[in-house]
């Protein structure tokens, strides 16, 4: 049916070849026509392209993406290019069942992303000096084909950035980029989209060693706030982090959260510090591992190497409220309140809109007894984040350090009926409890926080907040317990 006058389109093979198949019989050669783009490609030359790519390395392994891939290509050469919709797809490609509704089942728009992206990198690796090309327009099924001229593909070394972890799908990007965004919020909510985001980047784009360490950092930061048991999100903290590293070992990220949750989890101090202290020149621009590097220096007493290594994480995002909250804290636990304050102040600067720095200032003004201040920091911080256990918490310290005893009381009432209804951080109760001075309900619950491991179980040695509770004969058991006495 179809005179070639060249066997077959090579990779790298010329413009011309591709050209110089054309259809013997007239009837073929009218409808090859109507198959054909403006670069007119007969449908010959795409076949072969098809068949090319289709034994790639990629592509031979992903028999589905295949089989989608070579059914619109067909459809589109036999000019039934209009009935490639979802609902067709997904029957005749996907094999659900006529009561397929794509509203709900979204295996169509996933598996046609992913095979965008399988299509590029193609066309960068095996398929690079390839002359046919078969593109898809994002948002559409149909396949356009066009000729590549000489010198149109990417570069390699595009992604080739040193220390970085890049994320090269697209789609995944795109989700990995808002987890990030939502990461810093210090939010219930932004940590859960955050959760969300990089959980569906691995859905994209399984092998993304970045967002197994996003993941990673968004559990830890769960377990940080309070918004779950951190026994429970360190675990899948841990279990992230040791997929990122299976997957990229030098990834900065992941390691420095492996060595964070060995301390808050597992109080193995030293192996910690060596695991974090190996992650910094991973990725010596980094800001997570300068972070959780620096926590656990504030752990350990050494302020100094925390703040030195929070003011670094501020210099690599000027952008980030994490690393001006964490910079204010390692200079508050350094009594150095002037450089704490203006870090705090900072933070509200950059998130207007977030709770934190007014947290953070409240507890900063009531250790300096300026309690008016601290009065009104407290007071902005429940207004942004309401029924928040760490600002109901610091709220009955600053009430009872303020000398106002019945307003700690009914704070302190309110937070004990919202831990009936839900998760309330045993260490808030603890320090609640320590404040109003009954000892007896605060062991109970530092004990609970120590069951829970609490990230925050190492920093009652240094917190003015708890000093009560240092003061009575079993608090040195529990420091014996994770190994800081």
């Amino acid at each position: 049916m179809y005179r070639m006058q060249s066997a077959v389109v090579t990779p790298g093979g010329s413009v011309s070849e591709a050209l110089a198949m054309q259809p013997s019989d007239p009837a073929a050669r009218g409808k090859a026509s109507d198959a054909r783009n403006a670069d007119g490609l007969p449908p010959l030359a795409v076949r072969q392209q098809l068949e090319r790519i289709l034994a790639s390395r990629a592509f031979a392994r992903s028999p589905r993406i295949s089989r989608f891939l070579s059914f619109v290509v067909e459809q589109t050469l036999a000019g039934q290019e209009d009935k490639l919709k979802e609902y067709l797809l997904g029957v005749e490609v996907f094999n659900r069942t006529d009561s397929f509704d794509p509203r709900i089942d979204s295996i169509v728009r996933v598996e046609a992303r992913r095979l965008r992206y399988k299509l590029d990198r193609y066309y960068e690796t095996e398929g690079r000096d390839d002359t046919v090309h078969i593109q898809f327009r994002k948002g559409c099924y149909i396949p356009t084909f066009a000729i590549k001229r000489p010198g149109e593909h990417l570069s390699d070394d595009v992604f080739q950035f040193p220390h970085l972890s890049t994320v090269e799908d697209p789609h995944a990007f795109a989700l990995y980029a808002k987890g990030r965004s939502h990461l810093g919020r210090w939010t219930a909510d932004g940590i859960a989209e955050s959760i969300s985001c990089f959980s569906q980047a691995l859905v994209e784009d399984p092998g993304c060693a970045s967002a197994h360490a996003g993941l990673a950092s968004a559990w830890t930061v769960a377990g940080l706030l309070g918004l779950m048991p951190a026994n429970d999100v360190m675990a899948k903290a841990g279990k992230s982090a040791a997929e990122a590293i299976a997957l990229k070992p030098d990834c900065a990220e992941a390691t420095a959260v492996e060595g964070i949750v060995r301390a808050l989890n597992d109080f193995e101090w030293n192996d910690a510090e060596d695991r974090l202290r190996r992650s910094l020149p991973m990725n010596p621009c980094g800001t997570e591992m300068r972070l959780w590097y620096g926590l656990n220096a504030m752990i350990a007493g050494r302020f100094q190497d925390a703040i030195r290594e929070m003011r670094k994480a501020q210099q690599a995002d000027p952008t980030s409220l994490t690393a001006h909250l964490a910079t204010g804290f390692a200079y508050q636990l350094a009594r150095a309140y002037d450089e704490a304050l203006q870090q705090y102040r900072l933070a509200h600067e950059i998130s207007p809109a977030s709770y934190a720095p007014h947290l953070a200032m409240g507890l900063l003004f009531t250790e300096q007894q300026m309690f008016e201040q601290a009065h009104h920091s407290l007071s902005q911080a429940a207004q942004v984040s309401p029924r928040n256990p760490n600002v109901m918490a610091a709220l009955v310290y600053s009430h009872f350090a303020a000398g106002r005893p019945d307003a700690a009381h009914q704070v302190l009432a309110d937070l004990t009926e919202l831990a009936a209804r839900q998760y309330v951080p045993a260490i808030a109760l603890c320090l609640a409890y320590t404040c109003s001075g009954d000892v007896e309900p605060a062991i109970q619950k530092l004990e609970e926080a120590y069951e829970e491991r609490s990230p925050w179980l190492g920093l009652i040695r240094s917190m003015p907040a708890f000093s009560r509770i240092r003061d009575d004969a079993r608090y040195p058991a529990l420091t014996a317990l994770i190994g800081l006495a």
